[in-house]
């Protein structure tokens, strides 16, 4: 005869059925046993023995344990033990995922136990697959643990694509402006929501001039809808992006980019499978009509100045005159043909020639003052100069072609000679330059002087007006980072819940409220005795580096695990200290980002490190939240008394099955049992971190739960070794401690603790506590310095102060 089941004592009796209806005619004997843990024969997944997550997740841990036959642990071996690299699928297709874990998937066992962190998951298709661990030593045979997956889609982007139907055929006219479409394709099939894009997908607009400055990066401006798109294939979604006014001609590129912002799914992927690029897609943009004629060879001033004189320099005009006809956005026309002539004309409005002045003759290097575009659009008259001892200077200074003295007013025109039809705007394109023409040579030289003062002075009125719209540039980039950082900060604001402030204003009136009363000190009134959080004892090395911790004021830092939570029943919060020792000191952040920076200040203070927990880490509550726990309207008194408290203007409990009823429901047992799934166990108080009431919206599903597990609270031992034996002897379940407010302790092994391992101590005494309710508003109180801080940081950097 052999006996196998859970360490214990129990008690075997030996009778007959022979009487009538059953009973024993001879008198029945028992003996006491006691069954002890047996060898070790094989590895064990501690805890659920099947995981639900997506085809690429991390399971923050995956502890495995040496058991033997029944499944005990044994708490023995110290060999390593190998997690397999890939999990096969269960229907045998030949389908694989990959698994690693954070430091690799070979670790050894530490007193039976050994404890894989942040193992990742990637699959390429949804299914059904068994992840198995093995002895990674020669000399040691066991049996395999097996760790059943079921992977399902998820909302991640598998590909992203620019719709080639969405660009033009033929090249656009410059000054165009048209929409792109973005296609992108999901895991799950499900579309992408705008304002998730609008986070996380851009489109770069690279111009002709490739300069890495001129890119623009484009943000989705709606939804395409799939009834819009020529060619849907196996795009989900679209999104269209406004090009904008294209306004110079050549080849421009299109790349569409996204890059994953949702923290659920980032943690899941690599770094390099963050960010997933289309392939570059190219369309042209063609010059429009003709409408303007620039000088292309040289740069030339307002207004020059030039005399009839022997001196040859002094003739000159332009020493290179190349004139390019052009669109009115500035790109070259490559027409050619074009007929364009040189000449000088009095100004609008002069009577210079009736006055006695004469214009002077024009003359070109080239021998021509008309000319043909080439096939670049330009035409080269070569150096343009004034002919020698021609031209005469009006005799009376008040005529407007004589306005500086013996200088005469002309104006050089080179004008394009075609068809009204031929170019666009009101009059044929031409290109105009001042020119101040004197006779006397003698006073030549100030007359150029002023012209070169001129020119100076127009060059730096272009210089301003260049830095002005580079200021305006720079000030509407600054009011699309306020603009986002103010989004940033109201989505800071709404995580906080509804006791953050609503602005700065706010937050500033707030924070002058706690200091005036952390001055005035605590009220006189009477009331219950405050309970302050400890988090250890105060000449402890870690206790200060956590006090310097809080007082970082690092706006991502939340606070300490014992800070989170008030418990107001003396004997409850005894129990609790003593059960949750090592989590009370545990600091709580945001971020690993926000660990690096604490790592970095303690060791620059020479502090030792303590436990940290990143929120990113935690594993919230994923089940049900609506309802209540079965059974719990027939809870005792003392039980609704404590559950009513820990829910008072703070987060509903979670409706969490007591472990019974999870038996019953799964298993479909059959009647005759003390308690039906929707009965209430006699003295249960509830699970732990519904008996807490946390001090942040929030943190009972996201926290507390995943801290403080699924232990349960007892008013009695009496109580709770009844509730264990019907789950785990007649109901075949398994299940987490068990505490007791008499100061008693039953394991999941099923190990009433003695007082050496397990001791309650008079909450005054205990090194690590929850606070008391009546501590809330110095929690609160910082809490909301927390969040008036990270606002404060926000609004700063969103208005620049």
């Amino acid at each position: 005869m052999s006996l196998s089941g859970q360490p214990g004592n129990i008690k075997l009796a030996v009778r007959d059925e022979s009487g009538p209806e059953g009973t024993s005619m001879l008198q029945p004997d028992s003996m006491d046993l006691v069954l002890k843990t047996g060898p070790s024969r094989k590895l064990a997944v501690e805890g659920p023995v099947a995981a639900e997550c997506a085809t690429r997740a991390v399971l923050p841990q995956l502890k495995v344990r040496v058991a033997d036959m029944a499944g005990n642990f044994t708490n023995e071996g110290d060999f390593e033990v190998a997690l397999n690299p890939s999990a096969l699928a269960a229907d045998d297709s030949g389908h694989a995922v990959s698994v690693q874990a954070c430091g690799g998937n070979k670790i050894k066992l530490q007193k039976g136990t050994a404890v894989f962190k942040d193992v990742k998951i990637t699959a390429e298709e949804a299914g059904e697959y068994v992840l198995r661990i093995a002895s990674g030593s020669r000399k040691v045979a066991l049996e395999e643990a097996e760790l059943k997956l079921t992977l399902s889609a998820a909302n991640f982007i598998t590909d992203v694509a620019i719709d080639p139907d969405s660009l033009p055929d033929e090249p656009l006219p410059a000054g165009s402006s048209f929409p792109i479409t973005v296609k992108i394709q999901t895991e799950d099939g499900q579309p992408l929501p705008l304002e998730t894009a609008a986070e996380s997908l851009t489109l770069k607009l690279t111009p002709p001039s490739g300069h890495r400055a001129d890119i623009l990066t484009l943000q989705p401006s709606a939804v395409v809808e799939a009834s819009d798109l020529a060619n849907a294939g196996t795009a989900w979604c679209a999104f269209a992006f406004d090009s904008g006014d294209l306004t110079c001609s050549g080849a421009y590129t299109v790349t569409a980019e996204h890059t994953e912002q949702r923290p659920e799914l980032a943690r899941a992927l690599l770094k390099k499978e963050l960010s997933m690029r289309s392939p570059a897609i190219s369309f042209e943009v063609s010059s429009g009509p003709l409408s303007e004629l620039q000088l292309a060879a040289e740069s030339a001033s307002e207004r020059v100045t030039v005399t009839n004189g022997e001196a040859h320099e002094q003739r000159v005009l332009l020493s290179d005159a190349v004139l390019q006809v052009a669109d009115s956005h500035g790109n070259a026309v490559l027409s050619p043909g074009i007929r364009v002539c040189a000449s000088l004309q009095w100004p609008e409005g002069s009577e210079g020639a009736a006055d006695g002045g004469i214009l002077p003759e024009l003359q070109s290097s080239e021998g021509k003052l008309e000319g043909e575009t080439d096939r670049h659009g330009r035409v080269c008259f070569g150096a343009l100069s004034v002919k020698q001892g021609s031209g005469k200077a009006a005799a009376s200074e008040n005529q407007a072609a004589n306005s500086q003295g013996n200088a005469m007013a002309c104006v050089l025109v080179v004008q394009v000679q075609v068809a009204e039809d031929q170019y666009e705007g009101d009059a044929a394109p031409e290109w105009r330059c001042e020119v101040l023409f004197c006779d006397d040579s003698s006073r030549f030289e100030s007359l150029n002087q002023l012209t070169e003062r001129h020119t100076e002075l127009a060059a730096r009125r272009q210089q301003l007006q260049a830095h002005l719209e580079a200021a305006n540039r720079e000030l509407a980039n600054a009011q699309q980072e306020a603009a986002r950082a103010q989004k940033a900060a109201e989505a800071k604001a709404r995580d906080a819940g509804p006791s953050a402030p609503a602005n700065l204003h706010e937050a500033q009136a707030r924070l002058a409220e706690v200091r005036q009363g952390a001055e005035a000190g605590p009220s006189s009134e009477a009331g219950p005795p405050a309970v302050p959080p400890r988090f250890g004892p105060p000449n402890q090395a870690t206790t200060h580096a956590i006090q310097t911790c809080l007082h970082a004021e690092d706006p991502e830092v939340v606070g300490v695990l014992a800070q989170l939570a008030t418990v107001d029943d003396t004997s409850l919060s005894q129990v609790l200290a003593a059960t949750y020792r090592a989590l009370l000191p545990v600091l709580v952040v945001q971020s690993s980002a926000c660990t690096q920076r604490l790592n970095q200040l303690l060791a620059q203070a020479q502090q030792p490190v303590p436990d940290i927990l990143s929120l990113s880490h935690s594993q919230p509550y994923k089940g049900p939240t609506k309802g209540q726990t079965p059974g719990m309207a027939g809870c005792g008194d003392r039980a609704a008394a404590l559950l009513a408290a820990a829910c008072k203007d703070s987060d509903a409990l979670l409706p969490v099955p007591l472990p019974h009823t999870r038996a019953l429901r799964q298993k479909q047992h059959r009647g005759g049992h003390s308690l039906g799934p929707n009965d209430w166990p006699g003295g249960c108080l509830g699970y732990a971190f519904n008996l807490v009431r946390p001090t942040r919206p929030g943190h009972r599903g996201s926290l507390l739960y995943s801290l403080l597990g699924t232990v349960l609270v007892f008013e009695t031992l009496q109580d709770a070794s009844a509730y264990r034996e019907l789950v785990t002897q007649k109901l075949e379940s398994n299940m987490a401690d068990l505490v007791c407010l008499d100061g008693k302790r039953i394991t999941s092994k099923g190990i009433t603790s003695g007082s050496n391992s397990f001791r309650v101590t008079p909450l005054a005494e205990a090194p690590c506590c929850f606070g008391s309710s009546a501590q809330a508003d110095t929690v609160g109180a910082d809490a909301l310095r927390h969040q008036v801080w990270h606002l404060l940081c926000l609004y700063e950097s969103a208005t620049g102060c």
